[in-house]
């Protein structure tokens, strides 16, 4: 193996992010562009990965693109309102049988275990249900959004009991009324409204890009619930993010991190191993508070030798009012590598835009 050493210190220190992350729940959002994109096998290997190092998963899956081709077909146009759907009910009729058969797919793609495959000897158990209730979105703005719906309650106690049992938790888009009725719900509310009820550690939301851009163009790589607002207004600006679900994995991850949640991922579905990489290597973590930063306990990780360095009991004693300040205070610390401090806020990664509560 060309990069034999590497892989080892990566593997040895991997083992402090699988210690963190065991038991702990993480909501996962999978977006119908995911699941349509030829990455999303390795996304399931990847799921099935964190669910083998002893994870509990939530999965929400979308499909927004497949049902706006099944009405397409249909000859019917898509109408949406503030970027939800308009669903009526021959609309909804497509929209069931699109979400049972993708729902279908998905577990067939964690059935899967040929030897010499990622997925050989997992044996992945989904449990689907009605765990989510719904009520009708109603008019909004003088528009009457028929069997559009919105997130009621969740029934945490029942997700939870599966999660207990080791089981793969896996939600759509569709709600159900105690009258019986369905509904078409947005997968990022659905997403959102689990993860707050069920206390999660995490909500992943995959999305079609590296991270969220601001209004220059440039990847914005750490946010507060704050800060991240106002970049909304950016994304929002643009009608591409409302329509590959950008804005609203922006705007779920706020939300979620405001109800403590204790941190919200942005990653790109595209990226062969982001969601790995995201969750089991170390980034520089500041913040303090919303304008004040401060840098204390922390691990140094050498990019060019994949060694960690620890000194956690050493206060840098500097309080720094911007970013720029706080790269300055750490000098030379920073020319290799990357800050992690397991104490503080926010999160820093170059390939993924990430949003923790504080």
């Amino acid at each position: 193996m060309k990069n034999l050493p590497q892989y080892i210190d990566w593997f040895r220190n991997s083992s402090s992010y699988i210690n963190a992350h065991r038991k702990k729940v993480f909501v996962v959002l999978l977006p119908g562009e995911a699941l349509a994109h030829s990455n999303f096998n390795n996304i399931v290997h990847d799921i099935t990965l964190l669910h083998s190092l002893g994870v509990k998963l939530v999965l929400v899956h979308g499909a927004r693109p497949q049902i706006n081709a099944a009405l397409e077909g249909a000859g019917i146009e898509s109408t949406y309102h503030k970027g939800l759907r308009i669903t009526d009910a021959i609309s909804l009729q497509i929209i069931k049988q699109i979400i049972g058969a993708l729902s279908i797919d998905v577990e067939a793609l964690f059935s899967m275990g040929l030897a010499n495959s990622p997925m050989h000897g997992a044996d992945i158990k989904l449990a689907r249900g009605n765990f989510i209730t719904a009520r009708p979105l109603g008019v909004l703005d003088g528009i009457d959004h028929a069997l559009t719906g919105v997130v009621r309650k969740v029934n945490a106690m029942a997700i939870q009991q599966h999660l207990d049992r080791n089981n793969i938790v896996v939600l759509s888009n569709l709600g159900y009324s105690p009258t019986g009725e369905v509904f078409n719900l947005s997968p990022e509310e659905v997403a959102t409204e689990t993860a707050i009820a069920l206390n999660a550690e995490k909500l992943i939301l995959f999305i079609p890009q590296k991270g969220i851009m601001d209004s220059t163009g440039n990847m914005v790589s750490t946010l507060s619930p704050a800060s991240a607002q106002e970049v909304l207004t950016a994304v929002e600006s643009h009608d591409e993010n409302k329509a590959n679900g950008v804005a609203q994995a922006l705007n779920a991850a706020i939300k979620a991190c405001r109800h403590n949640v204790r941190r919200s991922h942005l990653i790109n579905f595209e990226q062969n191993g982001a969601l790995i990489e995201e969750l089991t290597t170390n980034h520089y973590v500041v913040a303090a508070t919303e304008y004040r930063w401060e840098a204390t306990f922390f691990t140094y990780l050498s990019l060019r030798t994949s060694v960690s360095y620890v000194d956690r009991d050493r206060d840098l004693g500097t309080e720094v009012n911007s970013r720029e300040e706080l790269l300055y205070s750490i000098g030379p610390r920073l020319t290799t590598g990357f800050l992690f401090d397991t104490r503080l806020q926010l999160d820093y990664n170059y390939s993924t835009g990430v949003i923790r509560h504080g």
